[in-house]
């Protein structure tokens, strides 16, 4: 029977340089983005709407980073 599996949930191409999710991209886009929830988390609490439009930038940043550095060829896509 172990000659016989069949991997069916690996739809990623065998030349990819990194894994779904595993790219230096990936990492520090979520890595900002979750740095842009803990101040906006603190901006709710205190009540502090200037903290809160700062944390929508910070999640603008996350965005464009990773796609600079998609571009630059440091993930899959």
């Amino acid at each position: 029977m172990s000659g016989n599996y069949i991997n069916r949930g690996n739809t990623e191409p065998e030349d990819a340089k990194y894994h779904h999710g595993r790219s230096p991209s990936a990492w520090v886009s979520v890595l900002i983005a979750f740095i842009a929830a803990i101040i906006g988390t603190v901006a709710v609490v205190t009540l502090n709407w200037w903290l809160l439009a700062v944390a929508g930038g910070v999640v603008l940043v996350a965005l464009i980073v990773g796609r600079i550095m998609q571009v630059a060829g440091l993930s899959n896509a």
